[in-house]
C-alpha cells in the first residue's frame, strides 16, 4: 500500500512540475508581451517629442530672408496684439510636425507672463495662455 501511494505521489509531483513549466511559459510570454508593449510605448512617446526641433538663429534668419516665414517684427506684433502694453521676454522658432512655430513669451504691465504660439508662415495665433 505504501508503495502505491509513493508512486501516485511521484506521478502527481511530475504532473505538478509539468503544469508549473506551462505556467512559467505563460508568465514568460506575458512578460515578453509587456516588455514589447512598454518598449513600443516609449518609442512612440520619444518619436512625438522628436517631432519638435528648435531652430537656431542662423537657420531662422535664412527662413525669414527666403520669405518662408514672416518677419520676426510681424510675428512679435501679432503676439503683442493679444496683450497690449506687454513686453517680449523671449522668442523661439521650432519646427513641429513640418510646421514652423514661433513661440513668444510676454510679460504684461501687471507682471503676468503669457506664452503665445504662432504659425510662423501665416502669422496666425495657435495658442495663447498664461504661463503657470
Amino acid at each position: 500500500m505504501a508503495c502505491s501511494q509513493k508512486i501516485k505521489l511521484q506521478l502527481s509531483s511530475v504532473g505538478y512540475r509539468e503544469s508549473r513549466k506551462h505556467d512559467d511559459y505563460n508568465g514568460d510570454s506575458l512578460m515578453n508581451t509587456l516588455t514589447a508593449f512598454f518598449a513600443a510605448t516609449a518609442l512612440t512617446v520619444t518619436a512625438g517629442y522628436a517631432q519638435a526641433k528648435d531652430l537656431g538663429p542662423d537657420e531662422a534668419l535664412k527662413l525669414r530672408d527666403a520669405g518662408t516665414i514672416q518677419s520676426f517684427e510681424k510675428l512679435n506684433a501679432a503676439a503683442l496684439a493679444k496683450h497690449p502694453n506687454a513686453t517680449v521676454t523671449d522668442t523661439e522658432l521650432e519646427q513641429e510636425y513640418g510646421k514652423y512655430v514661433y513661440q513668444v513669451e510676454l510679460r504684461d504691465a501687471k507682471g503676468v507672463e503669457w506664452d503665445v504660439e504662432l504659425d510662423a508662415v501665416s502669422g496666425q495665433v495657435l495658442k495663447d495662455h498664461q504661463d503657470t
